[in-house]
């Protein structure tokens, strides 16, 4: 595609419209390159359940996570990333929602810039194991650097859940 056309105010993917303005891809500014990433945080703003169709219920959630230095600014970091989220009310056996892994050659793939200029890692999970029931969940990431230190960090976050109807196989959502 020619990257001089502007991105559209949105995009659709099967019958599900995403809102393709929100994020761009960051590439690595050579400032944020040289210096080492030291804890993670996850942004709150983009942090949050997402609707796609038109039905109640959020189908999964959009994090944005920032790699920070020992100063709390912004770094683009890669590694491996792991993130789970837990329905902490639910039976035992619907409390894991998901759990996503991803090799450092991804995590390099979803560094982002938000509409505030805000630089992270932002990722689109949609429920994977099992429907949350309840609207609080818990989100627990962790990044290995690529010099072997395990940055960890736990965020609340807030969802609308689905329906009882709802299906994890929802093709539509799947491709998101």
């Amino acid at each position: 595609s020619d990257s001089t056309q502007p991105r559209p105010d949105s995009a659709t993917i099967g019958q599900v419209t995403y809102n393709a303005a929100i994020p761009t891809l960051a590439a690595p500014e050579p400032a944020l390159k040289i210096r080492k990433a030291e804890s993670i945080s996850v942004y709150s703003p983009p942090t949050t359940g997402v609707n796609l169709d038109e039905i109640e219920g959020d189908e999964g959630v959009e994090i944005f996570i920032t790699p920070q230095d020992d100063l709390g600014e912004t770094v683009h970091c890669d590694g491996e990333l792991t993130v789970s989220l837990i329905d902490p009310t639910a039976t035992p056996e619907q409390q894991r929602i998901g759990l996503w892994k991803f090799v450092s050659e991804e995590t390099k793939l979803f560094f982002a810039k938000d509409t505030s200029g805000e630089r992270g890692i932002l990722l689109h999970l949609p429920w994977e194991q099992s429907i949350p029931i309840n609207s609080s969940l818990d989100l627990h990431v962790r990044l290995v650097t690529p010099d072997g230190r395990t940055l960890k960090t736990k965020h609340q976050l807030t969802i609308n859940p689905p329906d009882a109807e709802y299906s994890v196989d929802n093709s539509g959502i799947r491709r998101w």
